[in-house]
């Protein structure tokens, strides 16, 4: 924004209340910054040399690109910054991933935009244009495809990766040749729309800034991975397709392995790669390709400067841009929700039905993702449906290649579900079980909900309203100004984003205040169009209409939830900086207007800080530079090294993984430290998964239970890790029972650490005994004295 030199004509009331507004920004920041990197959780990490060398290789970073950006030739400036993103992921050891998954995902676009053009807009003009509108539609019609695709061999038990990339091969070779020679008979059209890019200052800034908070979160991509990502984003291998297909019983209990499961599907050939990388960089494109919606649904509604204004503030969203970096679905949720969003905003300037059958589209795709995307999805969609009726803008015309394009979607919503109601019995698992056994559906063994309830949730759960109320503002405060690292905030702190949203809170309460003094009124020289535009409240109300429901929602969840995490509002915030940036491009006096802006900088600058020390895997720094490497970083071997080698934590668990690494279909209960002892390569669940708040702890309460469970899930081992302390119960009297029975049987021990075979049939006999004894002996698991009396029977 450039600064007016002349003096400014507001009221003396009005620039009082401005520099209030100010001084409140300035001040909230820094309470926020004092609290959290001053006395608070995050002292220790903004103090690291690891740090300072990040914010150094930041700046950097950014100087370089803005330099690059500001060339005039676009063709040296396309060149310059194609050489600095390849240099920064070389350096970083992420190139091969970064560039696996560039291809990967064009293969999914050009794959769908075949099928647009040959299949579902044959006889449609506006589907045989390719726009901008076409894009987002490409893609998620290939994403679909692919995941029909393996979810189809999955039902004739043809898994596996290597069938999986011969089949993606049977389809990318004759794709290819398309390709190119689309691209050949393009080739001039693609010379003149690059000879034709332009770039001024501003957007170079902006462009390079976002640019450098992509690379922030490439260049930690090797760094510790995070627990969720361990315990079920990157084992697809052996909990989703052993080799079988999706729909194989695997024997897993805790929910998360119940999840809806189609980004884990759409991956499944990467999941068998030695870097954990080639997964983790879709989360970037994920998360580019949700900003890159967010813009343009942006232009739609406000000038090109506010909307790379909005995209620049949701760059800097630690819940946005942290979770880009993980194989969690939430980037993936994100992208899909706000070309959800594009469509509808395309559809209520258009009235267009092919927008609105893309919308309903993005809207299936995005059930298959995520749980929560149910609830925020649909809200959106529902309210916006609502409104266009309202405002009687509710246009249908549905043709033939709209059913087509709708049945493809629907039928990967089958599919994908298909999985969950074959394991559970309900076709959505989470907090949904419930409302689906009231509407008829059986939980299947051993899913059924416990009749004893843990005594933290019961806790939680009977919580009086005084109670929650009280827990309610502790929260507010939290989420708005200090996610401190408590027992609520622990899922909040790095996936953060409610300083930004507080500020557009108070923005929205300034700008009822300036409307009364008359600031946003215009003079009788602007344009005719924008004083006709002026009169026009129903952009605004159609946000207000979407955002109210969704805020009022999330203070509920704030609420009433015994467990809140980050990412579940990312949407929210999206939206809610998406309205507050529309907001102030309405305001038509230029001094509020660049007010309002700077107040917002604080709270950026801020954001940018929190997602530089901040991440889901809480570690801090980059991976260190090193130019000399093979593309990427061999996690597999760094895990062995680490947790099960002879020279590893524990004193390793080499004979023991030796045993397990001989067939991947081995079916394993751990009881160890979880995610950490689920890195053997096989089909492993942990004790916590069973006995946790996620599993049903009822499993384990007698030995016939855990035999009966046994049969089921066909469990083959059970491996105990030594000294292992575990969070839900002492485990070792049940185990020590499970030996005397003979259900655990031929123990091999090493290091104090011991793998068993289960027997579900077992008996106690002699060598039950001996086991047992073994066991508990200091050459055995070591963790009991040999005389400590264990009830047995």
């Amino acid at each position: 924004m450039k600064i007016s030199k002349k003096p400014s004509n507001l009221p003396v009331p009005v620039l009082a209340l401005l520099g209030l507004m100010g001084l409140l920004s300035l001040g909230l920041t820094t309470y926020s910054a004092w609290r959290l990197f001053g006395v608070g959780t995050l002292s220790w990490h903004i103090v690291q040399p690891e740090t300072a060398e990040l914010f150094v290789e930041l700046i950097f970073v950014f100087c370089l690109l803005f330099f690059a950006l500001e060339r005039k030739n676009p063709w040296l400036r396309l060149c310059l910054l194609l050489v600095l993103l390849a240099v920064s992921c070389w350096v970083h050891i992420v190139f091969l991933p970064m560039a696996a998954a560039a291809v990967y995902l064009c293969f999914l676009y050009y794959l769908g935009k075949w099928q647009r053009l040959h299949l579902f807009g044959r006889k449609h003009a506006l589907l045989q244009k390719n726009t901008e509108k076409t894009v987002f539609a490409d893609a998620l019609l290939g994403a679909v495809s692919v995941i029909l695709l393996f979810c189809l061999l999955s039902a004739f038990h043809i898994g596996g990766a290597k069938k999986q990339v011969l089949a993606l091969m049977g389809i990318g070779i004759p794709l290819l040749v398309w390709v190119l020679w689309d691209a050949h008979k393009r080739k001039q059209e693609m010379i003149q729309c690059v000879s034709r890019w332009t770039i001024n200052r501003e957007e170079a800034f902006v462009f390079a800034a976002v640019i450098t908070l992509f690379l922030l979160q490439a260049g930690r991509m090797n760094l510790t991975v995070d627990y969720d990502s361990l315990w079920y984003g990157l084992r697809s291998e052996y909990i989703l397709d052993n080799g079988r297909g999706i729909y194989e019983n695997l024997g897993t209990l805790g929910v998360v392995y119940t999840y809806s499961k189609a980004m884990e599907i759409l991956l499944l050939p990467f999941n068998s790669l030695p870097s954990h990388a080639f997964v983790l960089a879709f989360g970037v494109y994920f998360t580019a390709a949700g900003i890159f919606a967010f813009y343009m649904t942006a232009r739609q509604w406000m000038s090109a400067r506010f909307s790379r204004l909005a995209v620049l503030l949701l760059s800097t969203v630690p819940a946005v841009m942290n979770m880009s970096v993980s194989a969690k679905t939430d980037a993936a949720t994100l992208a899909v929700q706000l070309i959800l969003f594009y469509y509808l905003s395309c559809y209520w300037k258009e009235q267009k039905t092919s927008d609105l059958v893309l919308a309903f589209c993005a809207l299936l795709f995005s059930f298959t993702l995520k749980p929560t995307s149910i609830v925020f999805s649909s809200a959106v969609f529902g309210m916006s449906i609502l409104y266009f009726l309202y405002c009687k803008r509710l246009r249908l015309s549905i043709q033939l290649h709209d059913v087509g394009l709708i049945g493809v979607f629907l039928a990967e919503l089958a599919a994908v579900c298909l999985r969950t109601w074959i394991l559970t019995g309900v076709p959505i698992t989470s907090v949904y079980t419930a409302l689906f056994q009231k509407l008829g559906f059986s939980i299947r063994y051993p899913f059924e909900i416990p009749e004893q309830i843990d005594e933290e949730i019961l806790r939680t759960v009977s919580l009086s309203f005084a109670e929650k109320w009280d827990r309610f503002l502790g929260r507010l405060y939290g989420v708005f100004l200090c996610p401190e690292e408590k027992v609520d905030m622990a899922h909040v702190i790095f996936a953060w984003g409610g300083l930004l949203f507080l500020f557009f809170l108070i923005l929205g309460v300034l700008w009822l205040i300036l409307r009364r003094w008359g600031q946003f009124s215009k003079t009788a020289n602007e344009p005719h169009k924008e004083k006709r535009r002026l009169r026009q409240p129903s952009d605004g109300w159609y946000l207000a209409w979407i955002l109210i429901p969704l805020s009022v929602g999330s203070l509920y969840i704030l609420f009433d939830l015994s467990q809140i995490d980050g990412n579940y509002y990312n949407f929210v915030y999206a939206l809610a900086l998406f309205a507050g940036c529309f907001g102030i491009s309405r305001v038509w006096q230029p001094d509020i207007r660049r007010a309002f802006v700077m107040f917002l900088f604080p709270a950026a600058v801020m954001g940018v800080t929190m997602s530089a020390v901040t991440n889901w895997a809480w570690q801090i720094g980059l991976t260190p530079v090193t130019v000399k490497n093979c593309g990427f970083f061999n996690h597999e071997k760094q895990e062995y090294d680490t947790w099960f080698a002879a020279d590893g934590m524990d004193h390793g668990n080499e004979a023991i993984w030796a045993i397990l690494a001989q067939n991947p279909r081995y079916r394993v209960i751990a009881v160890g430290s979880h995610p950490d002892t689920l890195l053997f390569p096989c089909s492993v669940q942990s004790y916590g998964d069973i006995a946790g708040s996620w599993g049903n702890p009822s499993v384990v309460e007698s030995v016939d239970k855990f035999c009966t469970f046994a049969k089921y899930a066909k469990t083959d081992y059970v491996y105990i890790q030594s000294y292992y302390m575990c969070r839900w119960e002492d485990p070792y009297p049940f185990l020590c029972k499970l030996i005397y029975h003979g259900v655990l049987t031929d123990l091999v021990f090493e290091y104090g650490n011991v793998l068993a075979k289960v027997n579900p049939d077992g008996v106690h006999d002699e060598k039950a005994d001996a086991q047992l004894a073994q066991f508990l002996s200091d050459d055995g698991c070591g963790y009991y004295p040999s005389d400590m009396p264990v009830r047995l029977k």
